[in-house]
């Protein structure tokens, strides 16, 4: 790699984490030699892919290529956690008590904290930069990183409700789908990794449109404190 490779490698890299548009010229040379990968979009009509420009002559050339273009793959560009991920690259110190241990210490209000329901070990609230309306997000009191950190009582009552934080989203925003998921740990993209919480996702078809791909903007129907409302009118006795 030389050094003008380098340089523009830094600056692609540079203008993701800076949200800049950029665009990269790809020559005939660079698509024949392999320097380059093209994956054209759709697969079904290649004159409208991304590599029209390319001379006919040049998609015939070498196996390889051949192969890479009948191979044609969609990617959603989830462009607001590039900064995150280079930051993980450098490591990350905990400094205090986690987020959600700092709103249980806040003495504020459920309805001010968004917190839909609190039993004897766990807790829901809301996720305040939700992936869509009624991201619900389930963890014990107690601040542990993993799921074998958590006593007999604490996973039997965090499994009970995130079971609830379904029936509960299924009737108060009769969502399509649902998520549940858990990251454990900072690779595996939890960004509050020491305090271990489960998500709770209703989803929709169609959901992840044009805005989230292109404009790196989702778009929520209602404020959080609604969401909250709604879901705890409809939490299962």
């Amino acid at each position: 790699m030389t050094a003008a490779d380098e340089q523009l490698g830094k600056r692609i890299r540079n203008s993701k984490l800076e949200k800049i548009p950029y665009v990269l010229v790809v020559g005939d040379d660079d698509v024949a030699n392999d320097t380059v990968g093209v994956n054209p979009r759709g697969g079904r009509s290649r004159t409208r892919c991304c590599c029209r420009g390319i001379h006919p002559e040049t998609r015939r050339r070498g196996s390889r290529w051949s192969k890479r273009w009948r191979m044609t793959l969609e990617q959603l560009w989830n462009g607001w956690r590039a900064q995150y991920i280079a930051s993980a690259q450098t490591g990350s110190s905990r400094v205090g008590a986690s987020v959600f241990t700092q709103i249980l210490q806040s003495g504020l209000s459920d309805i001010d904290s968004n917190i839909v329901h609190r039993g004897e070990n766990v807790f829901a609230i809301l996720n305040a930069f939700p992936y869509s309306t009624g991201h619900v997000l389930v963890l014990p009191y107690r601040e542990v990183s993993d799921l074998e950190d958590l006593d007999a009582a604490e996973s039997a009552e965090l499994w009970a409700t995130v079971t609830q934080s379904v029936r509960a989203i299924k009737v108060s925003h009769q969502p399509h789908a649902v998520n549940v998921g858990i990251n454990l740990g900072t690779a595996a993209g939890g960004s509050i990794s020491e305090h271990l919480h489960v998500h709770v996702v209703p989803r929709w078809n169609g959901d992840s449109n044009f805005m989230t791909s292109v404009a790196n903007t989702r778009t929520l129907p209602e404020p959080l404190a609604d969401t909250a409302h709604k879901i705890r009118a409809a939490w299962p006795d």
